[in-house]
């Protein structure tokens, strides 16, 4: 692959950010994401948090969805993008597990597995919450874990 996944996913959450502010520290980012997979998102701990950030990512791109399809014009366009955004940053972390899924001797139908368990649990977090909770939960999570993840920041 002549990208790496750890960029394509660093790319993609910082074009996820509301502000300019953080879009302008992008390549700063970027950088810092370097070439390889940062220690976060090795081993088996790496498996279970790319798994994590995939389902997420998932569902907030989901609720861009919705949000899109009830929205009109300029609105429901920019809405769109940021479910596109958020799909193409879920599919990065999904490929991320994969990969290291495969550092430690697990098949890629174990990390297809991981990423259902874990967009199990995320469903079953918006199951028990009120819509405005889950997607300010969601949303949060994926802000902190999957970008801390990806900068090696904890």
């Amino acid at each position: 692959m002549s990208i790496s996944l750890t960029l394509v996913a660093a790319a993609t959450l910082t074009a996820c950010s509301a502000s300019k502010g953080e879009a302008d520290q992008g390549s700063a980012k970027e950088s810092a994401a370097g070439e390889a997979v940062p220690a976060a998102l090795s081993g088996e701990e790496g498996l279970a948090l790319a798994a994590d950030c995939s389902a997420k990512l998932k569902s907030v791109s989901n609720l861009y969805s919705t949000l899109a399809a009830q929205s009109s014009g300029a609105d429901a366009e920019e809405l769109a993008k940021r479910a596109s955004q958020r799909d193409s940053a879920a599919t990065a972390f999904a490929q991320i597990a994969e990969s290291a899924a495969g550092t430690i001797g697990k098949t890629p139908e174990q990390a297809a597995q991981a990423i259902r368990d874990a967009d199990a649990a995320v469903q079953s977090e918006f199951n028990k919450r009120p819509f405005e909770d889950f997607a300010t939960w969601v949303t949060n999570e994926v802000d902190t874990k999957c970008r801390e993840a990806l900068t090696g920041k904890s």
